[in-house]
């Protein structure tokens, strides 16, 4: 067959040239254009000790199964030898003579499967990385260039030695950090090619959602506390002056203080803090969760949503979680570990 023919030569020529995996996959989206009916996937293997890359193509043959082929040169590792040591499936880990197994550290941090955005991280993790290998982005210098950027300003990392100290606390290499960046970067793509052309017409579906609400939050060590507050509010006190009270006679008893933050959220993150959709400026509302205790929250101002860089930006992130959504829904998942039962819609 062709397809065979013609992916043996390119598994060849990446082996002879020495190609990484993201220029690989550039050349497998040329085989899938000249062989439409049949979908090639590309996966790899790098050594730690040299850094090479070996490279195994899998051929779905329609309505037949699917064809493993890899090339190995001369004096070279095939594909089946790579790795191997002694070691079973439901191992984890190693430590001196002690073997952690997969069950064991399930069983120890079980909770987290319980946690639907853990476990929609993984799948989405997946979802991502099958896009891309069917659909590769290309990276220019300037792409990286403004992934460094932002980095390095998110992490106050101004000057090249501030970087090299951070790297070193981290223990990770240049290449390493590089790597990350690159995979930022190609994400902030894919955000932006999902969410091209979709942008303006979410927002005017969703205008109301996206206004935003500014508020003062006060935060108690305890619920009695902010009850007693908010039965203070409701015979006339103000919210200003009542926190400044609360915190005057904390710090003057001994107590822990009330803590006083101003906040912007979008009023969809408003209402699920408790604030309802027709909150109007002066209202007061709680108590809610606080960080230490309970909360209470005045609202200061309901601004429209307007559709500027920010509301753009959060907006792309919107689309893309629309989009994630969808293709998890579709996806066929299958937990190896943990409760499988619970983990099978996520």
């Amino acid at each position: 067959m062709n397809v065979l023919a013609d992916t043996l030569g390119y598994l060849r020529q990446l082996v002879a040239d020495g190609v990484q995996p993201a220029d690989a996959l550039a050349g497998v989206s040329v085989l899938s254009e000249r062989h439409p009916d049949t979908q090639v996937d590309l996966v790899w293997l790098e050594e730690p000790y040299d850094r090479s890359v070996h490279y195994d193509a899998l051929i779905h043959l329609p309505d037949d199964g699917t064809v493993s082929l890899s090339f190995a040169r001369d004096g070279g590792v095939p594909w089946p030898l790579r790795g191997v040591q002694r070691w079973h499936d439901r191992e984890l880990a190693r430590v001196n003579d002690v073997v952690l197994t997969v069950e064991h550290a399930i069983a120890q941090i079980d909770f987290i499967w319980d946690e639907a955005p853990i476990v929609r991280r993984l799948v989405d993790m997946c979802l991502i990385q099958e896009t891309l290998q069917r659909e590769p982005i290309d990276l220019d210098d300037a792409d990286l260039q403004e992934a460094m950027d932002a980095f390095r300003r998110a992490r106050r990392l101004f000057a090249a030695e501030d970087t090299h100290r951070w790297l070193a606390e981290k223990g990770l290499s240049s290449e390493k950090l590089e790597q990350l960046l690159r995979n930022q970067a190609t994400l902030r793509k894919l955000r932006a090619r999902v969410a091209a052309g979709r942008v303006e017409e979410y927002f005017e579906a969703h205008r109301e959602e996206l206004a935003t609400v500014a508020l003062l939050r006060l935060d108690f060590s305890d619920q009695e506390r902010a009850c007693a507050a908010l039965a203070d509010l409701r015979h006339g006190a103000e919210f200003a002056s009542l926190a400044q009270s609360a915190i005057e006679d904390a710090l003057a008893s001994g107590q822990s203080a009330p803590v006083l933050e101003s906040m912007v959220l979008p009023r969809r993150n408003a209402s699920e803090m408790g604030i309802l959709p027709v909150a109007a400026p002066g209202d007061v509302f709680g108590p809610v969760p606080g960080r230490r205790g309970a909360a209470l929250l005045h609202v200061l101002a309901v601004r429209p949503a307007v559709l500027d860089k920010r509301t753009r930006e959060s907006i792309v992130h919107l689309v893309f979680d629309c989009w994630l959504a969808e293709r998890r829904r579709t996806a066929r998942i299958e937990w190896y570990w943990g409760n499988a039962t619970q983990l099978a819609h996520v």
